[in-house]
């Protein structure tokens, strides 16, 4: 009897973890903090590693994304994903590095097959003079 309780607390307990884990919300999370990790170039990598990165953007994005900076207006509005991935591969070519760090992810929308997320993010980066 006690074997029988205790699979179905293991059981109950493998459930609720992949109840959370594949949560919309948990999904979009996720795929934030990919996003954030392909943006992110160090200094030493090869640059086949690069080309990978940029290529690997593609999939995390819509085929139109919207940016809200205050600190960079001119950036603000709606992008094709064509343009945000063409932006990425020049800098992945002229960038030394850059680092994108997620500080807060204040709030998850989702709305059928779409999601936002409302992040707090700080970017660093490095080109050549």
């Amino acid at each position: 009897m006690k074997r029988l309780i205790s699979l179905i607390v293991v059981l109950l307990v493998l459930a609720g973890f992949c109840v959370w884990w594949f949560s919309p919300t948990q999904v979009v999370k996720r795929r934030s903090r990919d996003l954030l990790q392909i943006l992110t170039l160090d200094a030493g990598a090869a640059p086949a590693s690069r080309t990978i990165s940029s290529l690997q953007l593609d999939r995390l994005l819509k085929p139109n994304v919207e940016f809200d900076f205050p600190a960079l207006p001119e950036a603000n509005g709606t992008h094709d994903r064509i343009e945000i991935s063409s932006a990425f591969s020049w800098l992945c070519s002229n960038a030394k590095e850059t680092r994108m760090k997620l500080g807060v992810i204040e709030s998850v929308t989702l709305n059928g097959d779409d999601g936002w997320c409302l992040e707090k993010l700080s970017w660093s980066e490095s080109t050549p003079p």
